[in-house]
């Protein structure tokens, strides 16, 4: 068995709680209020989104650099490898989304308050979508303008979650590359990406974005890029071995 599977495959279990715990529960989503919790939510949902995903790749990529800075071809490499996981979990996200077409909870929501249907709301252009969110949320929903203007940024599909996917797999990849070094701040580093990875897909449902399959769909999609990337990380030649062999 290879020492990343079990860490990633245990830190994606843990990533998905969060969603079956909404999914079995089924509880109706409503607006939260303008408050600080709703600010926090909307914080946390940013470190995900563009353009803060940016910087969020910048301090993953050199958190590996501090990690393997005695060899920087090695850094580089993994890095490299890393980088085109989390892009190609963009990338299969928006193939997925295009096909399967699915309505996000806020639009049902709206909708349902305005009597008309998702599908009109899609037909619109963008600016049609953004435009009509901006009216209905003002007439009377009580949706607090924060959510108002998150929402108006936002009017894609919802089936998968692609913050969730970005933010799974920087967490798995980090928890595949240092849990197996069995150092402490190593492994303080895994916990802190996970619970942020966590945090991430709470943030995603609070704010109405995504409903919890969305969210499991991402994990389990970034699970599998995940493994993927760590196989290729391993089986790189010896000059760009990045993994660490488990310590007897």
């Amino acid at each position: 068995m290879r020492p990343f599977f079990n860490p990633v495959t245990a830190a994606a279990a843990l990533l998905m709680l969060p969603s079956l715990a909404i999914w079995l529960s089924g509880l109706a989503w409503r607006p939260p209020a303008d408050n600080a919790w709703l600010r926090a939510q909307l914080a946390l949902t940013d470190t995900a989104g563009f353009p803060w995903a940016l910087a969020t790749c910048a301090v993953f990529s050199a958190l590996i650099w501090l990690v393997h800075r005695a060899r920087p071809r090695r850094a580089c490499a993994l890095a490299a490898l890393c980088l085109a996981a989390v892009l190609a979990g963009q990338g299969v996200k928006v193939a997925i989304k295009n096909t399967v077409r699915d309505s996000r909870p806020y639009v049902d929501w709206l909708a349902a308050r305005q009597g008309s249907s998702p599908d009109a709301f899609y037909r619109m252009t963008r600016a049609g979508r953004a435009a009509w969110v901006g009216q209905a949320a003002a007439a009377g929903c009580a949706v607090p303008a924060p959510l108002r203007g998150h929402w108006q940024r936002e009017t894609g599909y919802s089936f998968p979650s692609g913050h969730t996917l970005f933010s799974a797999t920087w967490a798995l990849l980090c928890t595949g590359l240092f849990w197996p070094r069995r150092r402490r701040a190593a492994r303080a580093a895994c916990a802190a990406a996970v619970l942020w990875g966590a945090l991430v897909a709470v943030s995603r449902m609070t704010l109405g974005m995504h409903w919890p399959w969305d969210l499991a769909a991402g994990t389990l999609i970034s699970w599998l890029l995940a493994l993927a990337a760590l196989r290729l990380a391993q089986n790189l030649p010896p000059r760009f071995a990045t993994l660490a062999k488990p310590r007897p």
